[in-house]
């Protein structure tokens, strides 16, 4: 029998991830619905692109509170398995919140705040392959699709066992909303930051 703790932690950690934070921050600053500009997606970096550096810097943290918070509450009451799939959760919130019709960002900060909470040295990896990334080609799809790819390798190696499965399926899917930055970086039209 499934516990129904698990269930309501569950769901509380995707009802978080689906606060659409770049949307609520572009509207209450600048009065401009992210939707309707730039790439249309609701995440930091379309957020830093047309509200500019402090509301991206705002989207960015507000979308890692609400994948720590959530994930953090569970490893401390449930322990490390349950709060890897409440990451998972929070992440599909943030990708698919039932506030906007399940048209979200991309998940990439939400991600970044799960593996804080689930295995700091995962953090630690995934920043540097980003900000290395970044600082090479100064274009943040790339940056995020790289970290996503080589997160999944270090994880193969370094990650306990119980949390491999959650991070592979955040990093699938994280990779799967990126499909469309794919396609632009292979026709050398992806903008930059």
């Amino acid at each position: 029998m499934i516990d129904p703790t698990v269930i309501g932690f569950i769901l509380l950690s995707y009802m978080m991830g689906s606060i659409p934070s770049g949307l609520y921050l572009c509207k209450i600053f600048k009065k401009i619905d992210l939707r309707e500009h730039g790439s249309k997606n609701i995440g930091a970096t379309n957020a830093w692109r047309i509200c500019g550096k402090g509301v991206g810097i705002a989207t960015f943290l507000f979308d890692l509170l609400k994948g720590m918070i959530p994930v953090y509450l569970a490893k401390m009451m449930l322990g490390l398995e349950v709060a890897a799939f409440c990451g998972f959760a929070a992440v599909c919130g943030h990708i698919f919140p039932w506030v906007l019709k399940f048209k979200g960002g991309k998940g990439v900060a939400t991600s970044f705040a799960v593996y804080t909470v689930l295995y700091f040295p995962l953090l630690v990896f995934s920043g540097a392959v980003w900000l290395v990334t970044f600082a090479l080609f100064r274009i943040s799809s790339l940056s995020s699709i790289a970290t996503m790819v080589l997160t999944v390798g270090f994880a193969w190696f370094y990650i306990p066992d119980v949390l491999f499965t959650p991070v592979l399926l955040i990093n699938l899917l994280v990779l799967i909303r990126h499909k469309e930055n794919i396609y632009r970086l292979l026709c050398k039209s992806e903008k930059s930051l």
